[in-house]
């Protein structure tokens, strides 16, 4: 899968479970998850992570979440694309 196709994934991801419309903020993939404009309470981004989990067919290591690998939404997608390559070798 591509990056496009997976920042797609995440706005569809954001819109439909999580109701935010993540789509018309400047520099959003920048910010943190918790930060002014996303604004997710800790449950949502454990939602979050069981939704990008289920969908993408990965799974998150505890590594990951606690390096920071789960902050933003770059960081989110870059590691759902490593994660996917790793399925995939």
């Amino acid at each position: 899968m591509d990056k496009n196709l997976v920042k797609e994934k995440l706005i569809e991801i954001f819109k439909d479970k999580l109701f935010r419309d993540i789509a018309k903020h400047d520099n959003i993939w920048e910010e943190s998850i918790f930060g002014k404009s996303i604004a997710l309470l800790p449950t949502e981004a454990y939602f979050l992570l069981i939704e990008i989990e289920k969908n993408f067919g990965i799974r998150f290591s505890y590594e990951d979440i606690s390096n920071g690998k789960f902050s933003t939404l770059k960081d989110i997608c870059d590691s759902i694309l490593k994660l996917q390559s790793k399925e995939t070798t």
